[in-house]
């Protein structure tokens, strides 16, 4: 019985990527983004999701702030603004002051065709405010 556990213990660290044995979100961002080079979204995708799913209880606000904003690109790449806008809004909750990330947030809603009724539900300094942080 311990050799059977042992060796499906093995079987599960060769499978688990490195990035996610070691909980370093910087190696699952840079996976991800290799994938997104090769042209493997639906891997990115998984990759993304899994460190994300794996990362809410880390402490590192940047780097979940990061997987958020990578996963957010992908959506968009992908050509699925609501997903994007998503993404980039969980991102914002995390690091409100990044400046890239409120214009790629303005890109997805534009791309979902929700940015003129986004603009018109908000008020007016809302929206100054936003254009300013992200410029």
């Amino acid at each position: 019985m311990r050799s059977l556990s042992f060796v499906m213990l093995l079987i599960v660290a060769l499978v688990t990527p490195v990035w996610a044995q070691s909980g370093n979100l910087d190696l699952a961002l840079e996976a991800a983004r290799k994938q997104r080079r090769a042209g493997d979204l639906g891997a990115a995708a998984v990759t993304l999701r899994s460190a994300i799913d794996r990362s809410s209880g880390i402490e590192a606000i940047d780097a979940r702030a990061s997987l958020h904003r990578e996963f957010g690109d992908l959506r968009m790449q992908q050509r699925r603004g609501s997903d994007a806008v998503r993404q980039f809004e969980t991102a914002l909750a995390l690091d409100p002051d990044s400046a890239v990330t409120h214009y790629q947030t303005g890109l997805a809603y534009r791309m979902t065709g929700l940015l003129k009724a986004k603009a018109f539900s908000r008020p007016s300094e809302k929206l100054l405010e936003d254009l300013s942080k992200a410029f």
